[in-house]
């Protein structure tokens, strides 16, 4: 359980409950910068850390794919109605983003006499049309000027419907892509449409301009169509309560074929060419149609409310196969959700068709939804019915049509616009309910279901929004440092958080905004994975009145309103709240996300379409307003109060033995993984292997690379976020919780484990971005042609290669030097510089082009220009052999130098080498001297820095550690505080490499090793010391007792007699005592006397006490040194005692849970208060206090373990136990009648016998 309180940080920043004062900064700055993680080397010496990181990623893209059920797993019952009405609007599933009112023109003719009039959005082009007796407008509702319209209108005969629709290839020019399907009382014509993007003025964005094409084509027509679709390939399905009917068209007519003519598919194949005029009415009367694009499914709904599967094979392209028809749906969902009454046939109506797509759901296919809000689920394979999750071919043609599943609507949303009428007693009635009766016009896509409830007689209509409840579906509340993670169970009800608000104007269309990457997309129902790589999803809503664009509201937009809220407020109960709703698995992703001020937090404040995406992905407009520095501050403050610590597992819950690393070495793992996914699988290229383009496109790499530069960013300036430190326990059930434990462990080697796979996934961070450099820059370089010209080899190896691979693999490395050859290469043959592309690789991708290549290509070019000056035969002929005599003599010069005894000539020359090359390039030399050079006076810090590194180059580990070390405590270099750290740690690694299995280390390494742990747990207890007092505004400049905290190493007297005593850090004394392993109990008591004496006069001290006690016990438990239960445990109920009645009941025990200190073991030591005889526990009051806590913690603690979904494992709970406790407690209490205590303990006796 996490407390409602707060958790200071390194930067004394926490969260607080509404009863304290403050979550995030006061007064209080960000500290000075701790160690940073070590900076990648280059791309050729990385690859075991490119490892390591990638199974990191593995591993986070791994649990992803399966956080979430799908569609078909969450209707394993008849009926369903689970629904989360939120009560904040932090937490409402949906947003109005924008509202663009029609064009006054359009709006002064709906006022005219009589109009006839109809509206609809066509998404695909960017346009609503409405129609206003026999005139066509289209409306560009991205422009929203009055000019922004075209007009269509030719004759006088009114127009009925109109519907857009793809065009069949071959048959008109390449520019138009679209059909307009306008359909008259007495005849359909078709119009061609071609809408592409426009060219826009910097800062703008694109939008279409819209030509439209006379095609000629027209059809008589006798029917008032009502429903038109089309295929993907050109065909138009149409009907209006009768026929489905086919509009076929062709390039001209011929002798025996017209050029267009309607096909009806009701009836037989002889009489479907018969003319409409003559054919016999049907009893197929369909008003709607709906097209499953993937699975080439054509739904039919008619006017008896049965609905009729058509199946349409691409393969058969005049065919429209009638596969089944479902009626008596109303008597079937009655008898799947009985007892309600919204199945009457006479009040049964559907109103819409939504097929599901493919991506989305195997076994499910159509969603209907009736007029009454019902959604009714279908499936068109057989042998699945509801409970069961087997298909017929789930992948095949559709062989029946079933219903499987009746959602009902919600029943506890309130009423928006319902008045509040008076009760008698002039107290406020409770909110009227909304209840479901008009039902209309809606849109779905990808869970998220957005209709309209028309309210006859209003200026307004009601938006009625669903959306998954991911928490529910995917137990994003589980904590993964308590119990481990039960497997997803087999079949969890569908859960949906839903909304319902007015909008101005009656609806009267609903569809999905286009303009959505297929990144967004790309994992279903899990926005949590995709909310960080692309807008979210929103939909188009048309009114009589305006264009509303209404925004799904993703979860880590939720986080940021309530980091807004409560900088407004400095109420942190919302943002526990959501601590607790995502748990911490998923909250630190977004909180990082927010810090890192990630690009798609928000919706973009611009309304754009899909021709206008890449500018919105590429960032050359700027669509969303940059986050708050102080949100960005709580979004930091949050990682730390939630982050946790590295933990070993404890194999006796349930968990597989090993390191688990903190909830923010996880947050950055998944946030990273996130972030690449929508390229991590994705190869490079396209086309064909001599002919390759790139295959994502540069706006969608610029944005990957945009977050992930930002990440990059957000890192540095927060080095100390896995830092490694002392030893910190953590104990919640399944971690270690004794010292005296089998399975104890060293947690500051896991700190330092946590902090390495840091440095490795930041290696790879940085590595990823100059990869997409890299690309974009080959993509710049005329990629098609400069790949064409390079070795087939390479060729093939770059088109088969994917960014993981690029990324993480000896292949990858090898074919990025290759493709960089390749380009120079073609510099030299064009007799172009190398210097420009040289310089563009070290600055824009550096890992892909060292110093060393700059100069071996500087090398190869100038011996070609010198021998061009030569005849042009001689030098085609003998360039190669010039390049080769050329490198045989530079490598003699260098054999020559290093052949020389002269140590005083050694010194020049390398002294040279590091003024003028790479200085690294000095310690691959094979002489002798190297080492003598860089121990010979003047001891200079690069020459020190070398030194290690030629010593670790030399396997010389312990010679390493202890130059590392010195460095580390010198007082000639004027080095930091992070500095010195960063020195020990890396000492402390040299020193554990000196043997893989420490056999071989002598008894003085050994306490060498320990005596440099001891220094470096110091150390970071003084780097905790310098930003505490740092924070506060103060600067070494003006402290010389803080300059020394800035440069130098302290030992931990000083730390203790000069810092922590004198500024009274209570929670730095207990640090140093643990640290030091300084056993005084005297001291110890005076200290959590004084902690608990700091918060006695304040108004919330019972809630902020227990905050910071249970704070320091998630720090320090089980060390008996800093937290010692025995004590605390008589301090607390002492503490709690002194205040009578005032204090919470179980406070004191449920204060040490929180802690970490394991439920059994509080329980324990407040037993032996009870019977200690101990003053003050001789007075019957005080012993009847601690009966009364105890009480009162023992039924939380049982109603915790039978809880559904509990994070406490029942069979490990000690039942017998407690039960003998509760019978030792009765047993002087029978005489008592109705004493609540008593009665208490009787229920949970009951409970235990009754449950165990």
């Amino acid at each position: 359980m996490y407390s409602n309180n707060a958790l200071a940080t390194s930067s004394g920043i926490g969260i607080r409950s509404s009863s304290s004062s403050r979550f995030g900064p006061q007064s209080q700055s960000t500290p000075e910068p701790a160690t940073a993680l070590a900076d990648p080397s280059p791309m050729d010496a990385n690859l075991a850390a490119m490892e390591g990181a990638k199974r990191s990623v593995t591993t986070s893209m791994s649990k992803d794919e399966t956080a979430v059920m799908e569609l078909d797993d969450t209707l394993g019952a008849a009926a369903s109605g689970d629904y989360v009405v939120p009560d904040s609007d932090s937490w409402i599933p949906f947003t109005l983003l924008k509202s663009m009112k029609l064009p006054r023109a359009i709006l002064s003719e709906v006022d005219g006499p009589d109009p006839r009039m109809a509206m609809g959005i066509m998404s695909e082009i960017d346009r609503a049309w409405i129609i206003i007796n026999d005139i066509l407008y289209l409306w560009d509702y991205l422009d929203g000027q009055a000019n922004s319209v075209e007009t269509y209108q030719k004759g006088t005969e009114a127009i009925i419907h109109v519907a857009l629709v793809p065009v069949k290839t071959g048959v008109f020019v390449e520019t138009i892509t679209h059909l307009l399907v306008i359909c008259r009382q007495t005849f359909i014509e078709l119009v061609g449409i071609s809408a592409p993007a426009g060219q826009a003025p910097p800062g703008s964005l694109p939008r279409r301009e819209l030509t439209m094409f006379e095609t000629d084509i027209k059809v008589p027509n006798e029917m008032a169509v009502e429903s038109v679709v089309g295929s993907p390939e050109g065909r138009i399905f149409l009907c209006g309560k009768g026929p489905l009917f086919e509009l076929e068209y062709r390039a001209r007519e011929s002798w025996f074929s017209r050029q267009a003519k309607l096909i009806n598919h009701s009836i037989s194949t002889g009489a479907s060419f018969i003319p409409s005029v003559f054919a016999s009415r049907t009893g197929d009367e369909i008003n709607t149609l709906a097209f499953d694009q993937n699975r080439r499914c054509l739904y039919a709904l008619t006017e008896t409310m049965d609905i009729i599967l058509f199946h349409v094979p691409l393969s058969q392209p005049t065919s429209v196969n009638r596969v089944a028809m479902l009626d008596h749906i109303a008597s079937k969902a009655r008898t799947m959700c009985p007892g309600s009454n919204l199945f009457d046939s006479k009040d049964f109506r559907i109103h819409s068709l939504y097929p599901i797509d493919a991506s989305e759901s195997k076994g499910i296919h159509l969603m209907a939804v009736t007029t009454s809000g019902v959604r009714l689920y279908f499936t068109h394979h057989r042998n699945r019915g509801y409970g069961y999750a087997t298909y017929g071919a789930p992948d095949g043609p559709p062989n029946t049509l079933q219903l499987i599943h009746v959602r009902m609507p919600p029943n506890d949303v309130r009423d928006p616009l319902a008045p509040q009428n008076p009760r008698p007693d002039q107290q406020p009635a409770p909110p009227a309910p909304w209840v479901a009766q008009e039902i209309g016009r809606g849109a779905y896509t990808r869970g998220l279901f957005v209709t309209q409830e028309y309210k006859r007689d209003s200026p307004y209509d009601y938006l009625w929004c669903t959306a998954p409840n991911l928490p529910t579906l995917g137990r994003f509340s589980a904590t993964p440092d308590s119990q481990p993670t039960p497997a997803l169970p087999h079949k969890v009800l569908l859960s949906e958080v839903t909304c319902v608000f007015p909008i101005a104007g009656n609806v009267w269309a609903i569809a999905p905004n286009p303009a959505i990457p297929p990144v967004s997309m790309a994992m279903g129902w899990n926005e949590t994975v995709t909310q960080f790589s692309g807008p979210p999803a929103s939909f188009l809503v048309l009114t009589s009145s305006d264009m509303h664009i209404v925004a799904r509201k993703r979860p880590v937009q939720t986080l940021l309103e309530v980091f807004e809220e409560y900088g407004k407020t400095q109420n942190g109960d919302a943002v526990n709240s959501f601590y607790k709703v995502y748990g911490q698995m998923q909250s630190p992703v977004m909180a990082m996300a927010i810090a890192a001020e990630n690009t798609y937090i928000r919706p973009p404040e611009l309304v754009y379409s899909p021709v206008a995406l890449d500018a919105i992905m590429d960032g050359s407009v700027l669509a969303v307003s940059p986050i708050n520095v102080n949100i960005k501050e709580y979004a930091r403050a949050f990682l730390y109060e939630y982050g946790g610590t590295p933990v070993q597992n404890d194999p006796r819950y349930g968990y597989q033995s090993g390191p688990r690393f903190s909830a923010r070495y996880e947050a950055f793992a998944t946030y990273f993984s996130r972030l690449v996914r929508p390229i991590w699988k994705a190869k490079l290229t396209k086309g064909t292997v001599t002919n390759q383009t790139i295959q994502i496109s540069p706006a969608s790499l610029m944005s990957v690379q945009r977050d992930l530069e930002r990440l990059k960013t957000f890192l540095a300036e927060n080095p100390q976020m896995f830092l490694p430190g002392p030893v910190e326990y953590g104990s919640r059930q399944g971690v270690i919780a004794s010292e005296n434990d089998a399975w104890k462990i060293n947690f500051t080697e896991l700190s330092q484990a946590e902090h390495a796979a840091a440095t490795q996934l930041q290696a790879l961070l940085n590595q990823t971005v100059e990869a997409i450099e890299f690309v974009l820059l080959l993509n710049d370089y005329n990629m098609p042609q400069t790949v064409g010209k390079m070795e087939a080899s390479i060729q093939q190896a770059l088109f088969a290669l994917t960014y993981e691979d690029f990324l993480t693999t000896k292949q990858g490395r090898e074919t990025a030097r290759n493709v960089v050859n390749a380009m120079i290469n073609q510099q030299i043959v064009q007799q172009l510089s190398v210097d420009a592309i040289s310089e563009i690789l070290q600055q824009r991708c550096g890992s892909f082009c060292s110093a060393d290549d700059v100069m071996l290509y500087k090398a190869q070019e100038q011996s070609i220009e010198e021998y061009r000056d030569e005849s042009n035969a001689a030098a085609t002929a003998g360039s190669e052999d010039k390049y080769n005599e050329f490198e045989t003599t530079m490598n003699h010069i260098q054999d020559i130098a290093l052949r020389s005894q002269d140590f005083v000539f050694h010194s020049y020359l390398y002294d040279w080498v590091i003024t003028t090359e790479e200085p690294s390039t000095l310690i691959q030399l094979p002489s002798p001297f190297v080492e003598q050079y860089l121990l010979h006076e003047p001891r200079t810090r690069p020459k020190t820095e070398l030194l290690w590194q030629f010593y670790v180059q030399n396997g010389r580990n312990m010679d390493a550690a202890r130059t590392l070390a010195a460095l580390a405590e010198s007082v000639d270099f004027g080095l930091t505080l992070d500095e010195r750290i960063q020195y020990l740690s890396l000492a402390i690694s040299n020193a554990k490499s000196t043997s893989g299995d420490g056999l071989r280390r002598s008894e003085t390494d050994g306490e060498f090793l320990s005596d440099l742990s001891d220094k470096l747990d110091v150390a970071t207890v003084q780097l905790e010391i310098y930003a505490r007092l740092t924070s506060a505004g103060r600067t070494p400049d003006q402290d010389p007792k803080l300059l020394a905290l800035a440069n130098s190493l302290l030992t931990i007297s000083e730390l203790y007699r000069d810092y922590a005593e004198p500024k009274e850090m209570y929670d730095i004394q207990l640090l140093i005592l643990h640290t030091s392993e300084h056993h005084d109990t005297a001291l110890v008591t005076s200290i959590w006397r004084a902690i608990l004496d700091s918060y006695r006069d304040r108004v919330d001290h019972f809630t902020a006490l227990s905050a910071r006690v249970a704070e320091l016990g998630r720090r320090f438990y089980p060390s008996e040194i800093a937290f010692p239960i025995e004590i605390l445990s008589e301090l607390l109920e002492t503490y709690s005692l002194g205040f009578g009645n005032q204090a919470p009941p179980g406070w004191a025990l449920r204060t040490l849970v929180e802690g970490n200190v394991p439920h059994e073991v509080v329980m324990d030591y407040f037993d032996r208060i009870k019977d200690s005889g101990v003053p003050p526990y001789l007075d019957p009051t005080a012993i009847r206090h601690v009966l009364d806590d105890i009480t009162a913690f023992l039924g939380e603690w049982l109603d915790e373990v039978l809880r559904p979904g509990s994070r406490y494992a029942k069979v490990a709970f000690p039942a017998g136990k407690i039960e003998a406790l509760v019978d030792h407690y009765l047993s002087p209490m029978r005489g008592m009648s109705n004493d609540p205590t008593k009665v208490k303990l009787q229920e949970i006796q009951q409970t235990l016998r009754k449950r165990f």
